[in-house]
């Protein structure tokens, strides 16, 4: 009887430490997700930012030198960003700057008629399209690890082997 009680207990013992292994895979395999989704994000913006120089050299003749300056230095915060959470604080004023020279236009209807100027806003249109796309992918990876780790069993392998939650999402433009 005791033998019985001793095998199921070791039975038992190997099931749970399988199934909390096989959970820790998981959420290893949805932070690779989330990471590798960010990455890609992080290229679009990256390669979005890029279009800034020669946007602002396209419109060096009408822009404001204040405009052209804040443009700059948000480009530059988003090249020097890595971490998820910097990259997501520094979208919102390359954002900004890229509305601002693209407004030029409205106000300078010759700027419109520039081959140079409309490539560069076509190549910054799918720019944003791949930044789209990149941006909906992440916060899917997000949602789902994050999901994960509130599952059981995940979410003891979660503490035990300090998997933590992932808070950031880029906000739909």
């Amino acid at each position: 009887m005791k033998s019985g009680l001793l095998v199921a207990f070791a039975t038992g013992l190997l099931l749970a430490g399988a199934s909390l292994l096989a959970a820790r895979h998981r959420l290893a395999n949805g932070r690779k997700a989330v990471d590798g989704a960010f990455s890609q994000i992080d290229l679009e913006l990256k390669s979005r930012g890029n279009l800034i120089p020669p946007l602002l050299t396209a419109t060096a003749a009408y822009a404001d030198p204040e405009a052209t300056q804040a443009a700059d230095s948000a480009r530059a915060a988003l090249l020097g960003a890595d971490a998820p959470a910097a990259v997501i604080a520094t979208d919102a004023p390359v954002q900004v700057a890229l509305s601002r020279i693209l407004l030029l236009q409205e106000i300078h209807p010759d700027l419109k008629a520039s081959a140079n100027f409309l490539r560069l806003e076509a190549q910054l249109r799918d720019a944003e399209s791949r930044v789209a796309v990149a941006r909906r992918k992440y916060n899917e990876a997000v949602t789902k690890y994050n999901a994960e780790i509130a599952a059981f069993p995940e979410s003891v392998a979660a503490r035990i082997f300090r998997f933590q939650r992932e808070i950031g999402y880029f906000s739909a433009r």
